[in-house]
């Protein structure tokens, strides 16, 4: 049979020639940022780069520091769901089609909505971004849902000693809307209404959107 290697596998293998391939050379400058602000005040940073996907977020100014009965926290895990124009269901088939994933989150100040995927299909992901985070209709069934996520965060915050103590932080370091929780207090969610929400909304999300599907 042939003669066993007994190459350390540290060292080359003797008289094997290996294909060499060409470096992708790195950037000269960092991708720039670009900031333009629209008539209306909206500001689109926009950075290019030489990757086949892109990511869109959708950045809002408001948080826990502007409400403190947790409505920041419950328009977080009712981000997606369903709008005046479609259902939860069609969202979600519409972002698998699009080879698309979407994601939320919420923070003392700021919220932010985002989608992620190829760039070929951008303007079929903006729009359904903008319709989830403008025309949400707030459907009963799925703000009992939403309520019974938001519990179990609460209940999963009690066991997360660093979230607690930056809780706690927050308390005592601050005053006025940086004390708020950033997690719905449970007591406050079965009194939470859609109305509720829906006027959280109007007062922090400020628009002007008339697109349609």
């Amino acid at each position: 049979g042939a003669p066993r290697i007994t190459v350390p596998l540290t060292q080359a293998l003797p008289e094997l020639e290996v294909a060499t391939v060409a470096g992708v050379s790195a950037p000269a400058a960092p991708a720039k940022t670009e900031v333009t602000t629209m008539s209306n005040g909206l500001k689109i940073a926009t950075e290019a780069t030489h990757s086949t996907t892109a990511s869109i977020g959708l950045y809002v100014e408001c948080g826990s520091v502007n409400e403190r009965s947790g409505l920041t926290h419950m328009l977080d895990k009712l981000a997606f769901t369903s709008t005046a124009n479609r259902s939860t269901f069609r969202i979600t088939r519409e972002v698998e089609g699009l080879g698309a994933t979407v994601a939320s989150g919420a923070g003392r100040e700021q919220m932010i909505y985002a989608i992620d995927g190829v760039r070929t299909p951008i303007p079929e992901m903006m729009e359904v971004l903008v319709d989830s985070v403008v025309n949400p209709v707030f459907n009963t069934w799925e703000v009992d849902e939403k309520r019974r996520a938001v519990l179990k965060d609460a209940s999963e915050l009690k066991d997360n000693a660093q979230a607690m103590l930056e809780e706690a932080v927050h308390i005592a370091g601050f005053s006025g809307g940086l004390s708020n929780p950033l997690v719905a207090p449970p007591q406050t969610l079965g009194n939470m209404e859609t109305e509720e929400l829906a006027e959280q909304l109007r007062a922090n999300h400020q628009y002007n959107y008339t697109g349609s599907n």
